[in-house]
């Protein structure tokens, strides 16, 4: 019994790390850091020009900005882009360990996937603005000048990089943990989603989904009277400066205990019908590396 449990621990820990230390993945989180780097650039400006500091949980703004969730939608889908994980070397590895032991194996890695791509995500928050960051548990001038003066967004070319309502109803350090909590449970979500999806269909059919997923972040920053999709857009849920706000057309986007409700239903949802698959499917391997 012990040996099982050890083995499949090896095979867990295995395809974790064959997951994270690849070139996508590299490839991923240097163009996630571009991006960022790339949205605050007139901060960067700003910062060194006056000789300031910026507080270090600017991540969950980020996440709180349409345009950036959407740029980070299709990340997630090209990271996940070669679901179900088949090659010829896996089809001997399902004889191998077993159905369950693989299956197993795959889940575990998309959530230690997710949260690894979106401690880059937050880290890469930190790296742009370095030397300039401050660590107190206080936003600091800067934050709130960004938050509340548009006469430094036009000043400095920013695209609204603070968010308000974040700075009104956390502490950094508690805008840092909870974003990062909802960011790795939306991209374990998605990483689900794309490899069910998969399972049932083809790849093809699951990265449709996936970018359809993540357009729809795009199609609601330009017509934001579609209420109605933000209560069904997982990415919208990542957005804690978003929680309860009410929009300019009167009506309210979806507060925390849906999002947190929605995301958990969803994702035993789909964990029930990749087993469910998984235990009767015929597996076949797609030629790659």
């Amino acid at each position: 019994m012990t040996d099982r449990i050890l083995s499949g621990l090896r095979c867990i820990g295995t395809e974790c790390r064959k997951r994270i230390i690849t070139r996508q993945f590299l490839f991923v989180a240097i163009f996630i850091l571009t991006i960022e780097y790339g949205m605050t650039r007139g901060v960067i400006q700003f910062i060194q020009d006056y000789d300031l500091k910026i507080n270090f949980s600017m991540a969950p703004h980020f996440f709180s900005i349409f345009l950036f969730v959407t740029y980070y939608g299709f990340i997630v889908c090209y990271m996940f882009s070669d679901a179900p994980f088949m090659n010829r070397s896996e089809v001997y590895k399902v004889v191998r360990e077993g159905r369950i032991r693989w299956l197993l194996s795959k889940v575990v890695a998309i959530i230690v996937q997710s949260i690894a791509l979106t401690a880059f995500s937050f880290l890469g928050g930190i790296l742009v603005f370095l030397p300039n960051v401050d660590f107190s548990n206080k936003w600091g001038e800067v934050v709130y000048t960004m938050a509340y003066s548009s006469d430094m967004i036009i000043g400095y070319n920013t695209v609204g990089v603070a968010v308000a309502p974040i700075i009104e109803r956390y502490t950094p350090i508690q805008a840092f943990i909870f974003s990062f909590f909802m960011t790795s449970l939306i991209t374990t979500l998605i990483g689900l989603l794309i490899f069910a999806v998969s399972l049932y269909s083809n790849r093809v059919v699951a990265l449709m989904v996936g970018l359809g997923l993540a357009n729809m972040q795009l199609v609601l920053n330009y017509f934001p009277n579609l209420m109605w999709c933000y209560y069904c857009s997982p990415y919208t849920w990542i957005m804690i400066g978003a929680y309860g706000v009410r929009s300019f057309m009167g009506t309210y986007y979806p507060r925390l205990p849906y999002c947190l409700c929605m995301s958990f239903a969803i994702i035993a949802a789909l964990l029930v019908l990749i087993f469910l698959k998984a235990r009767k499917m015929e597996f076949h391997w797609y030629k790659e590396d």
